[in-house]
């Protein structure tokens, strides 16, 4: 039956304000990257230190809070678990412009993470739920557009901010609204009912036993791979290319967050929408599709990757990161959207909830590996070893790309489109 004019405005909300979290989750998570000199400096860090704040500290205790968060999505209330996290997060950045030492900036860093582990799983959840399997590419990618604006959006900020205010008072104002956000979507944004997969509508398997059928799936195990390692290039990139800019070509933290954080939103916006409409229009033809839109994007994030790194100039290393950014937006709405395919209803948000916590295994690896490589190669290169590390990182997209494009096979055989 065709959703009445009042349930498809009710869908419509729900995705927007979905996106205006997804929107504020890393506006928070990554405004700590367009402050990492002026941390740095205040603090007296080494860049392994920034690469353990900025990726093992946040990343460990997002993975650490994910599968339980989940585990109470899939059992509960996903609207309110995803108002209460984005308080929480929302409270814990405000905290981090009120520290003091390298510790409690760790600590503040980590309970971000906490918070920000609940609402991605439920919201995934809340959107399959929402609509059928040949629209769910496309608003997955709608979601992560919403991420998309976040990073751009608070790099912007965060660098503007920082040149007139300084870093502490960047985290106090980026953190507040979410407050105000967190109380609106728990008043306005319905609990949408969970469609019945089939004999009843079963409550999940135990933990256990759920993670050992999902694993049991070919597929599923490919794209754990396929997630970790583009993660590893994605948050690479993204956590260190504002003090690439600033050391490599010299600019401002107000000038970096104008420039990239445009081609960021540009890159990222486009590449959400054209990945979500070619794989949902390829993909009712061949499944495959899906997975093979994730290969394409991962194998063209290593060439444009590498001349964003390379460029003599500031406009040109800009624009290359633009395209770069484009093609990174490939991967993760098609996976997702396979993941939703793989599961039945009442296990989604504890399914989906491992892809964010493989790009958190990602996220803790590439930005430490490259902070570790940087000092390494510090003492010969100077400046430009920073450049050296990046681009050793965009062996994770090679390796996901070429991943992706194998995993054609195993996804045709164990893809099933879910009764809702």
């Amino acid at each position: 039956m065709a959703p009445t004019p009042h349930a498809g405005r009710l869908r419509r909300y729900t995705v927007a304000m979905i996106m205006v979290v997804a929107f504020l989750s890393y506006v928070d998570r990554q405004i700590i990257t367009i402050l990492i000199q002026s941390i740095k400096a205040d603090l007296g860090l080494s860049d392994t230190q920034i690469g353990m704040l900025t990726g093992v500290f946040f990343s460990f205790f997002y993975m650490a809070a994910g599968v339980p968060l989940a585990r109470i999505s899939d059992r509960g209330n996903r609207r309110s678990l995803i108002a209460a996290c984005v308080g929480f997060w929302s409270a814990m950045t405000m905290f981090c412009g009120m520290v003091g030492s390298y510790v409690q900036l760790a600590i503040g860093r980590m309970l971000v993470a906490t918070g920000e582990a609940g609402s991605a799983p439920a919201s995934y959840s809340m959107l399959a739920d929402l609509f059928p399997p040949q629209q769910r590419t496309r608003v997955i990618a709608l979601m992560s557009c919403g991420s998309a604006f976040g990073i751009a959006f608070g790099i912007y900020l965060g660098g503007t901010l920082n040149e007139v205010l300084g870093w502490r008072a960047t985290f106090l104002i980026v953190g507040a609204p979410g407050i105000l956000v967190a109380l609106l979507f728990w008043l306005s944004v319905p609990e949408p009912a969970r469609p019945d997969a089939g004999g009843g509508a079963a409550p999940p398997q135990p933990l256990i036993a759920s993670m050992l059928s999902f694993l049991g799936l070919k597929t599923y195990r490919a794209l754990i791979f396929i997630a970790i390692l583009a993660s590893i290039s994605a948050f690479a990139m993204l956590s260190w290319m504002p003090a690439f800019l600033i050391r490599v070509h010299g600019m401002s933290t107000a000038d970096v967050g104008l420039k990239m954080g445009t081609a960021l939103a540009l890159g990222l916006l486009l590449g959400n929408l054209c990945c979500g409409t070619m794989a949902d229009k390829l993909g009712a033809r061949d499944p495959r599709w899906l997975i093979w839109t994730t290969g394409i994007g991962l194998l063209a994030c290593v060439p444009t990757g590498l001349l964003s790194l390379g460029w003599p100039g500031t406009d040109g290393a800009i624009g290359w990161y633009g395209l770069f950014t484009f093609f990174l937006g490939f991967w993760a709405p098609p996976v997702i959207s396979i993941v939703m395919g793989l599961v039945v209803p009442r296990s989604r948000a504890l399914a989906a909830s491992t892809i964010p916590i493989l790009q958190s295994v990602g996220g803790a690896l590439g930005p430490l590996a490259v902070g570790m490589m940087s000092d390494a190669l510090a003492p010969d290169h100077g400046v430009v070893a920073l450049r050296y590390a990046m681009a050793v990182s965009l062996v994770g997209c090679l390796l996901g790309g070429i991943a992706a494009l194998l995993g054609g096979r195993l996804l045709v055989r164990e893809y099933r489109v879910p009764p809702s």
